[in-house]
């Protein structure tokens, strides 16, 4: 790889006659929109391997005592949507795996990169504007117990299983269960779950658009179980909790918010890279 790859800008215009072209030209059309894509997916693909590269040059520097290793890119793109816009990424994810011949060092390990604006220049990455925080399975384990503890309304770990819950509707039903949770929704209406005696390990629990879902191909038909739902929140409410190394766990619209102390910016995780992370960490 080359240590510097510079961007590719493309820029590039088509305009629609409403007149009758003739075959040739629309030929000629279709082979300049083939060409157009195909350098955009060359350009998308330079900038993947310049972000990897980043990312190794950043385990080489710090983790000079690992002689095998490997980086990959987790997909999502978190705190960006779209692909015509890199610059405006805020955060993004590798998994690190070290070789399992290494001894005295972690298996695996998530390499989180953070961008301040302007990161992204004609050059290549503007390492300055650039921060780094590794997290290991057990650090993982607590931020998913702080941020499923902001998005449920209450601890559902115990002991590193997740215990489902089923809402409640009569209080002659209160003595079913050992424990009660209650939620305050939205509407200002309250929520009473009950703690069953199922449960999951919590290596199997996915993020879903609704609810804390439990997921594995051991399970009987390969089925996905709703374990406890999300809350709903407006868009401009946020639950925030304290984590360790500088960092605030946030919630808000389902998302996983990151907020970093020492450059003052709050950064999020989509749901898919929250369950890829999880998956890597706790495979």
């Amino acid at each position: 790889m080359k240590i510097k790859i510079l961007l590719l800008t493309l820029c590039f215009s088509a305009s629609t006659c409403l007149n009758a072209q003739n075959k040739g030209e629309a030929v000629a059309a279709g082979i300049a929109g083939a060409a157009a894509i195909g350098a955009i997916a060359f350009q998308m693909n330079q900038i993947i391997e310049m972000w990897e590269l980043s990312a190794t040059e950043y385990v080489l520097n710090t983790r000079p005592e690992i002689s095998e290793f490997q980086v990959k890119l987790n997909n999502g793109f978190s705190g960006g949507t779209k692909w015509s816009d890199v610059s405006s990424l805020s955060i993004l994810t590798f998994n690190v795996t070290y070789s399992k011949y290494q001894k005295g060092s972690s298996d695996k390990e998530v390499l989180m990169m953070f961008l301040d604006n302007g990161y992204m220049t004609e050059y290549g990455i503007d390492l300055t504007l650039v921060n780094w925080r590794f997290l290991k399975k057990e650090e993982w384990d607590i931020m998913m117990g702080l941020y499923l503890s902001c998005a449920i309304g209450f601890d559902v770990i115990d002991d590193d299983r997740v215990f489902i819950r089923e809402r409640v509707k009569r209080k002659k039903e209160f003595a079913n269960y050992s424990r009660l949770d209650t939620v305050i929704n939205e509407n200002r209406d309250t929520i009473i779950y009950g703690k069953s005696n199922k449960y999951v390990p919590i290596k199997n629990i996915r993020i879903g658009s609704r609810d804390i879902y439990y997921s594995s191909s051991q399970s009987m038909n390969s089925e996905d179980y709703a374990i406890v739902p999300l809350q709903k929140l407006k868009g401009d409410t946020y639950i925030r909790k304290p984590f360790e190394k500088g960092m605030e766990i946030i919630y808000n619209e389902k998302s996983m918010g990151i907020y970093l102390k020492e450059t003052g910016k709050l950064v999020q995780l989509n749901r898919n890279v929250v369950n890829d992370i999880h998956t890597f960490l706790n495979n």
